[in-house]
Formats: structure tokens, sequence, C-alpha cells
């Protein structure tokens, strides 16, 4: 919930609009995640939250085309 004591910083966004209903979860992708540098658990609370996450190197496995085609799918026309 916190970074170095801080409730805001650069990576809270997502969780603070998630709090405030400002998301539809399972319309969330989270793109070029780069791993967990500083918390091994950093993907699996998104995954918690219903997020769509797509790791730097999933992205590049599956390539822009693929991942595009997957959004479109799932986000629709919302």
């Amino acid at each position: 919930d916190t970074y170095y004591d801080e409730k805001y910083w650069h990576g809270s966004p997502f969780i603070r609009a998630h709090e405030e209903g400002l998301l539809q979860p399972d319309k969330v992708f989270q793109v070029g995640i780069r791993g967990t540098l500083n918390h091994p658990g950093d993907i699996d609370a998104s995954l918690e939250l219903g997020y769509q996450v797509i790791t730097t190197q999933e992205l590049c496995d599956r390539g822009i085309a693929d991942l595009v085609q997957q959004m479109k799918q799932v986000i629709g026309d919302t």
C-alpha cells in the first residue's frame, strides 16, 4: 500500500484509482512491466486486482499486433 512510507508515488496511480472505483479491473492492461525490482509481489498484486499484466518479455515474445488484438477483444467499445 505504501512505498518508503508514502501512499502516493510513481507506482501508485493504479492502486489509488482502483480504491476510488475509477477503473473496470477486467479492462485494465499494464503493458511493459519490467519486473519486480523492488518487491517480488508487485505483479501478483496487480493480478489480484484483476488487471491484465503484460511483461516486457511477454510483449517481445507475442508482438504488439497480437497484444492489441487481445486488448480490442477484452476492452471492446468500453
